[in-house]
């Protein structure tokens, strides 16, 4: 038995247009369809289950899915009873990588000096220090703002020693207000205070009106080699999360958006770098 076998579940109404069909609806058989795909050492089942008398086998398709994991890629619509012991599958892991590496892509991008612009790394519980080497390659106005202050002053010695560059850290979050680029690929729950003119990148969608420009979603090429192993009715990067943060499919993690979602509309990184460098140029 193969354990954390990615399964994605689909749930459809059954039309029923054929009057014999329609009468003998509740005794004609109506399992579960099962499928296998397999793409090198992955295997991939789908469940496919059309409702027919209103009523879902959540026991029979419980029992299907824990056979090898307790998570099931699906839609948010569909509502799982909790006493089943499965759970939709959600994930930030990967999201949190391209969120990353969208903000450095960007970064590269600008036309702009170093010195006429400034990025800070919100960073509450201080678990993407890494990302501070990348960003010095870029600018020369750092700012990192995190609860855990003394974890940062000793990587700002770091920093300094490395690149010559001072990296300020606090954990007042109002010191955002003056940045012209934020990178917080944590879930952001609290009202920074920013200026409209904020271009913030984080890894989902903000719990509180931020009041600015803020990219949230992520969409990428497919490698190939998985392309094979999607549904339909389940997007790209919802399956790659779980290959990434189950599966340790790491690679995945290196992976550049192709465009990026603010508040709902489609950008590209060149878009969102010619969006900056004409803000930049105008402060």
């Amino acid at each position: 038995m193969e354990i954390n076998m990615p399964t994605t579940l689909n749930i459809t109404n059954m039309n029923e247009v054929n009057v014999f069909k329609r009468l003998f609806k509740y005794i004609i058989p109506n399992p579960p369809k099962i499928e296998e795909k397999k793409v090198g050492k992955i295997t991939l089942k789908s469940i496919n289950y059309k409702v027919k008398n209103s009523k879902i086998p959540w026991k029979k398709i419980s029992n299907i899915i824990r056979k090898n994991s307790k998570y099931v890629l699906c839609s948010e619509n569909i509502k799982i009873p909790i006493t089943y012991g499965i759970q939709r599958f959600t994930s930030n892991k990967l999201n949190r990588c391209l969120c990353e590496n969208t903000f450095i892509a960007v970064l590269k991008n600008l036309n702009v000096k170093p010195t006429d612009f400034s990025v800070s790394l919100y960073d509450p519980r201080a678990a993407y220090a890494d990302i501070l080497d990348a960003i010095l390659q870029y600018s020369a106005q750092v700012k990192v703002v995190s609860n855990n202050i003394r974890f940062y002053e000793e990587e700002s010695a770091r920093l300094m020693e490395r690149y010559g560059v001072t990296v300020l850290t606090t954990d007042n979050i109002l010191s955002l207000n003056n940045s012209d680029i934020i990178v917080a690929p944590d879930k952001i729950r609290t009202d920074l205070k920013l200026s409209k003119d904020t271009f913030v990148f984080t890894a989902e969608e903000p719990g509180i009106n931020l009041g600015c420009t803020v990219i949230d979603g992520y969409k990428v090429n497919t490698p190939i080699e998985y392309k094979p192993l999607i549904p339909n009715y389940i997007e790209d990067e919802y399956l790659l999360s779980y290959l990434y943060s189950e599966l340790k499919v790491y690679e995945l993690g290196d992976l550049v958006p192709v465009y990026c979602i603010s508040e709902g509309k489609a950008k590209t990184i060149k878009e969102i770098s010619e969006e900056l460098e004409t803000l930049i140029g105008r402060v």
